[in-house]
């Protein structure tokens, strides 16, 4: 009696979808998802979820615990806290995300040119990094700011232009090994331009980890805005944002016995930073192809 067999053949998944797949996969990562989504829900709707004005002083009210009426309590001025938390993370985050495109934008090019072409340009772009990653980074934001004086764009700026060292090693790193593969030796065989090399050809295939380090830079440059603010370089006021919320705990009688005024923006500054990390965690799991499917 003959048998047959009948193969059940998988469908094929698209590379987007094996990485959604796998980035689900990561319990830690997909909750900080939906903690971060919170996060940023009350910033973008923070003009219809605040009690009071953020900048509204009532010197009455000032340094008030946290009440039914002032849900966070109020500052040394009177201002309410739980307004000036949320208005404040519109800016950190905004904060967080400019400078990382700033930073990545420079560490692309940069490493980009320097995986790629190698030579005098491979040794000027690096010697540059370099000298720049010779620095504390802190200490050289902290000079900056000081010549270019606080200010929102200011910080945005500053942040970017000292953060690319990190990104720039790594597309060079992947461009090294990716310029000698048969699809970009295919390209130059009809004809194509080198930049359409660059920026066509090998920079997509190339930007699995830049992703993750994206979400990485994010983290760190909200850490480095609160950094700033809270040594008085940062955003002035009366902008609030979670850094320069955490510039009365310089006092010792604030530390101590006024927590409403430095624990919310601190404690969110922990966790924002916290579910950003573990995103990124979870999309370098899930865009490295050595993963297990």
């Amino acid at each position: 009696m003959q048998t047959t067999s009948v193969t059940t053949m998988r469908p094929i998944e698209s590379p987007m979808r094996r990485a959604l797949r796998r980035f689900r996969r990561h319990r830690l990562a997909m909750f900080s998802v939906g903690v971060l989504l919170v996060i940023i829900v009350l910033a973008v709707g923070a003009d219809f979820l605040q009690g009071y004005p953020p900048d509204k002083m009532s010197l009455g009210n000032a340094s008030k615990p946290p009440s039914a009426e002032h849900w966070l309590g109020t500052d040394r001025i009177g201002r309410d806290m739980w307004s000036r938390l949320i208005h404040g993370g519109q800016v950190s985050l905004l904060i967080g995300l400019a400078a990382t495109l700033i930073s990545l934008s420079v560490g692309i090019v940069f490493g980009a040119l320097s995986g790629f072409y190698g030579g005098w340009v491979d040794m000027v772009l690096q010697r540059l990094t370099d000298i720049v990653m010779a620095f504390p980074s802190i200490v050289l934001m902290m000079t900056l700011a000081v010549f270019t004086g606080p200010g929102l764009i200011n910080v945005i700026v500053i942040i970017g232009a000292v953060s690319w060292t990190g990104v720039t090693r790594l597309v060079r790193a992947e461009f090294l090994a990716a310029k000698e593969r048969v699809y970009v030796e295919a390209a130059r065989c009809i004809g194509v331009d080198n930049l359409s090399i660059i920026f066509k050809h090998i920079l997509p295939n190339t930007l699995a980890p830049v992703v993750a380090q994206a979400a990485f830079s994010v983290g760190l440059a909200i850490l480095t805005e609160a950094g700033l603010s809270f040594l008085g370089l940062g955003v002035p006021l009366p902008t609030s944002t979670w850094g320069n919320m955490l510039e009365p705990a310089r006092e010792l009688q604030v530390l101590s016995n006024m927590p409403w005024m430095w624990m919310p923006p601190a404690l969110l500054i922990v966790l924002t930073v916290l579910c950003v990390n573990f995103i990124g965690d979870g999309l370098r799991d899930a865009l490295d192809p050595r993963t297990l499917l």
